[in-house]
């Protein structure tokens, strides 16, 4: 499967080069290059296997399927004002917040829902907001 998601990124990357009408390449937006990261992994079963992959996913809205597995985090990803739901469609996948007491930071305007994913060492806390 890294083989293939590898392959996913180089034809994402290649198609999110644009040139204009005198040969001039133009760049994508880092925005529409995970949009289309996100949009190529239809056919895959998962979206991220890593928490570089999470970190990176979150920055658009949508659904993020996660690989079975564990997820260890490094830091709280902060998903305020974001619109997300994060299932597990194949069970057995699991984030771990190891020594950092918090996995994620969601503030108004979210609407962020969880299906089938296990949170372990990890703290949690609701704002009254």
């Amino acid at each position: 499967m890294k083989l293939n998601l590898l392959y996913t990124y180089i034809i994402v990357a290649a198609s999110c080069l644009f040139i204009d009408g005198q040969g001039r390449l133009l760049k994508a937006s880092t925005k529409d290059l995970k949009t289309s990261i996100i949009s190529s992994k239809v056919s895959l079963d998962c979206d991220v296997t890593t928490f570089g992959e999470l970190q990176d996913i979150t920055d658009v809205d949508g659904d993020i399927k996660i690989c079975s597995g564990t997820i260890v985090f490094i830091e709280q990803i902060d998903l305020s004002g974001k619109q997300m739901t994060f299932t597990c469609p194949k069970g057995g996948c699991v984030l771990d917040a190891e020594l950092k007491s918090r996995f994620f930071y969601i503030a108004g305007g979210s609407n962020i829902s969880f299906d089938g994913i296990t949170f372990k060492n990890g703290n949690s806390g609701v704002s009254p907001q």
